[in-house]
C-alpha cells in the first residue's frame, strides 16, 4: 500500500466538488515514514453500507487519518492530528462520516467528541443525531442517548461516539478511548489535554484530533500554537507540504493579505458554492466583525510580531549529536501561573561551544529533585534561580542544602541581550538539542522595557504562552559567561 499523494495539482477547471488536499491547502505537514493508510476499507465502508460520499480533498483527510508507519500504527499517535480551517468548511460532515464509518468497520471502537463549549456541543450532537437517522445509516444503530451530560451514539456493534462539553468537565477519566475529538481545538489548555490523553494510553489506535479555526487574543491557544508552530517551521509560504517526526496539521485558509470583500478569496473554502451557498458566506461578513471574519470566515491567522530572535540562524546552531556538557551552570525559571518549571544547562563542549540545554518539569513540586539529580550527573559550577515565581521554591532549595544566587532584573535582561547578540554576532559560540519548548520560547518571546526604560528583558506574546525555557537556558548561558573566563560575554 502506498502513502498518500497529495502533490500540488493546479486548480483550473477542476470542478470544486473533486479537488484534492494540496488544491485546496496552506500547508499540509505529514509524520516522516508513512508507509500506507487504512481509510480505502474505511471509505469503502462510508460509501457502500452507509451512503456516505467525501469530497476529494476530505478523501485525502481520510488518507492521513488512518496513516500508518512503518510498525502498521498510526502515524501520528504521537503528535496528534490537527486541522485548521474557516467556518461553513464541512469540518463535522467529514469527521462524522469518517467516525461513523470507522465505527462500523471496527466492532467496538469508542470515539469522544468533546467542544469547548456547550453551545457547539449542543448543536454537533443534533447534527450527530439527524447523520444516525439517515435511511441508510439508521439499521447500524441501535440507540441514541439523548440525556444531558450522556449524549451518545451506539451502533449494534458495540462501537459508540460520546460528546459532551469541556467546560462542564467531559472527556476526563473515561477508559479504552479509541479516538478522541477535540472540537473547537483553539481553545485547548495544556491541563485539559493533559486529562484527556491518558484515556488513549490502553487503545490500539491512540488517535487525538484537533479541530477549529484560527484563534482569538484571548484563547487559552498554547496547545494549538505549538502544533502549528511545528508544521510553519519551514517559513515558506509556497511550500504546501513539509515532514514532520510525528504529527498532522492540514491549515485551510484565504491569503493572508486577502480583501475581505474579495469572492475570489471567500471560494478558498473548498465547499463553496457546492455545499455551502455564497448566501453563507455573505451571512458571515456581515454578522461578524472584520478580525472575527478574518479568522473564523477566511481561516487567516492574526499577524505575529516578529521574534526578537534571529529564528533562522538559531536553528543552524543546532546539534543532535553532541553530548550533554559535564561542567555547567544551572538556572531555575518558573512561568507566572507556576504551571511550568524549567531548568536550564549551559557548558562548554570539548570542541569549544557552549551548548544550551532545558529539562522542563510540569508544576514545581519536583523541580528541586531534578535539580539534585542533574547537580549528581555533573559538576554544576553554578546554581541560580530567577526572580519571580521561581523564589516560590527558595524554602524547598535551602531544606535540601542546595546552594544557590537570585539573579536580578537586571542580570535577566543582560541574559536575554546576551542570548540575542551570541545569535546573531557570535553564533559559532554556542550550540543546542533542537528542543521543541526552547524553540517555541524564543519564537514567542518579546521585549519588555524595564522601569528605568534603558535595558531590554523577556517578555511572553500573550498570556498562554510559556517561555520558562527560554528565560531558564539564556540565564545559564549567561552564568556560564560570567563564572568562566573562557566565554566572553557580547553585550
Amino acid at each position: 500500500m502506498s502513502a498518500p499523494t497529495m502533490d500540488p495539482q493546479t486548480q483550473d477547471s477542476t470542478p470544486p466538488g473533486s479537488r484534492r488536499l494540496s488544491q485546496v491547502a496552506k500547508r499540509i505537514a505529514i509524520p516522516r515514514g508513512i508507509q500506507g493508510t487504512a481509510w480505502g476499507p474505511v471509505s469503502a465502508t462510508c460509501r457502500d453500507e452507509l451512503g456516505i460520499e467525501f469530497d476529494g480533498w476530505q478523501d485525502g483527510l481520510g488518507q492521513l487519518l488512518l496513516a500508518k508507519n512503518a510498525d502498521k500504527r498510526i502515524a501520528h499517535t504521537v503528535g496528534g492530528f490537527g486541522l485548521s480551517a474557516m467556518r461553513q468548511i464541512g469540518k463535522t460532515f467529514f469527521f462524522a462520516g469518517a467516525f461513523f464509518g470507522m465505527s462500523q468497520h471496527y466492532p467496538g471502537l469508542l470515539t469522544v467528541w468533546s467542544a469547548h463549549h456547550s453551545k457547539t456541543h449542543a448543536e454537533t450532537f443534533l447534527a450527530m443525531q439527524a447523520f444516525a437517522s439517515r435511511p441508510q445509516i439508521a439499521p447500524y444503530i441501535s440507540d441514541v442517548y439523548t440525556g444531558s451530560g450522556k449524549e451518545a451514539v451506539v451502533f449494534n456493534n458495540g462501537s459508540r461516539i460520546l460528546f459532551g462539553a469541556r467546560e462542564r468537565g467531559f472527556g476526563r477519566g473515561i477508559p479504552g478511548v479509541d479516538i478522541l475529538m477535540n472540537d473547537e481545538g483553539q481553545i485547548l489548555s495544556e491541563r485539559a489535554v493533559d486529562n484527556m490523553l491518558a484515556t488513549l494510553n490502553t487503545s490500539d489506535f491512540g488517535i487525538h484530533i484537533y479541530a477549529g479555526t484560527p484563534p482569538k487574543p484571548e484563547d487559552n491557544s498554547e496547545k494549538w500554537m505549538r502544533m502549528r508552530d511545528e508544521a510553519w517551521a519551514i517559513p515558506d509560504p509556497t511550500l504546501i507540504q513539509i515532514e514532520t517526526a510525528d504529527l498532522v496539521w492540514v491549515e485551510i485558509g484565504a491569503s493572508d493579505d486577502a480583501d475581505l470583500d474579495d469572492v475570489d478569496e471567500w471560494y478558498k473554502n473548498p465547499s463553496v458554492p457546492h455545499r455551502t451557498p455564497i448566501e453563507s458566506m455573505m451571512r458571515l461578513r456581515r454578522n461578524l466583525k472584520d478580525e472575527g471574519f478574518r479568522r473564523e470566515g477566511l481561516g487567516i491567522y492574526d499577524k505575529q510580531e516578529e521574534s526578537v530572535f534571529d529564528l533562522k540562524r538559531w536553528r543552524a546552531l543546532k546539534d543532535l549529536d553532541a553530548d550533554a556538557p559535564e561542567h555547567a551552570a544551572l538556572v531555575l525559571d518558573v512561568s507566572p501561573d507556576r504551571r511550568w518549571s524549567s531548568i536550564g544547562i549551559a557548558g562548554e563542549l570539548e570542541d569549544g561551544r557552549v551548548m544550551m540545554l532545558v529539562h522542563n518539569i510540569r508544576g514545581t513540586h519536583k523541580a528541586i529533585a531534578r535539580i539534585k539529580e542533574l547537580r549528581d550527573e555533573r559538576d554544576l559550577i553554578d546554581i541560580a534561580i530567577t526572580p519571580g515565581a521561581a523564589r516560590a521554591l527558595e524554602t524547598d532549595l535551602t531544606q535540601e542544602a542546595i546552594e544557590y544566587e537570585v539573579m536580578t532584573s537586571t542580570e535577566v535582561s543582560a541574559a536575554y541581550a546576551n542570548l540575542q547578540e551570541k545569535i546573531k554576532v557570535d553564533p559559532a559560540a554556542i550550540a543546542h538539542a533542537d528542543q521543541e519548548s526552547l524553540n517555541f520560547a524564543l519564537a514567542n518571546s518579546r521585549t519588555r522595557f524595564l522601569n528605568t526604560g534603558e535595558s531590554e528583558t523577556f517578555d511572553r506574546r500573550d498570556y498562554t504562552v510559556d517561555i520558562s525555557s527560554g528565560v531558564a537556558a539564556a540565564g545559564a548561558l549567561y552564568r556560564w559567561g560570567i563564572l568562566y573566563v573562557g566565554m566572553p560575554l557580547v553585550l
